[in-house]
């Protein structure tokens, strides 16, 4: 039986070659005895490709990269109905790399029988947790107080002092997972919570439990 030939976006890879984003699972996948996997390389940025960044939006998967995989995991690239114009006969599925799928012609994979997926909470600790230290950043005006620290401008301190989220008030809109994340995390701050969402479950939002507990507009 031949193996499942599985192709990575070339945006994963940094000038030389290299995976610039972590652990992407590529040892994993080997393991497994049945999965074999490689690069679009067409897609990944040459030594000294000064213009690279500014094209690395508009990336698109083409008829010639569908044609030679049986799944192909997709960091940034666009898949357009262009990329079916040779069918897909070999390709089984398309793997999205984070939680939106709005660069993926859903129609398109559906009349040519291939699968979707995506990783829909693969951000959302990260994002709510990085909104969160610019919080505390910005409170504990940390900014200013580094700089003050190398520049030894003690006389200055006073002047930089910084503040506490306890009694608070934080806003949310967008009462989704994110939303949801970064009020679990200030809970124990005890901030007073502010939130809009078109869609949220009133009783989950009003839940004595819920760590998204706020008053909250719809």
């Amino acid at each position: 039986m031949p193996p499942f030939k599985l192709f990575f976006t070339g945006d994963y890879l940094d000038e030389t070659g290299a995976v610039k984003y972590g652990d992407i699972g590529l040892e994993s996948l080997a393991k497994s005895g049945y999965v074999e996997t490689a690069f679009l390389l067409d897609q990944a940025p040459s030594p000294g490709d000064s213009t690279y960044l500014d094209r690395i939006y508009s990336l698109q998967i083409t008829p010639e990269h569908v044609a030679k995989a049986n799944g192909i995991v997709i960091f940034r690239p666009w898949v357009k109905a262009s990329a079916f114009v040779n069918g897909a006969e070999n390709l089984v599925v398309f793997a999205r790399a984070g939680a939106g799928y709005d660069k993926i012609d859903i129609s398109a994979c559906t009349e040519n029988d291939v699968a979707l997926f995506n990783a829909p909470d693969t951000l959302t600790h990260s994002t709510a947790s990085a909104a969160f230290t610019l919080m505390i950043a910005l409170a504990k005006k940390l900014p200013q107080q580094e700089n003050l620290v190398r520049t030894g401008r003690w006389d200055l301190q006073a002047e930089f002092l910084g503040d506490d989220l306890i009694g608070k008030t934080l806003g949310i809109i967008g009462l989704g997972k994110t939303g949801v994340e970064l009020a679990r995390l200030v809970a124990p701050f005890h901030m007073n919570l502010l939130a809009y969402s078109p869609s949220a479950d009133p009783l989950q939002a009003e839940a004595p439990t819920s760590p998204a507990r706020a008053t909250w507009k719809r």
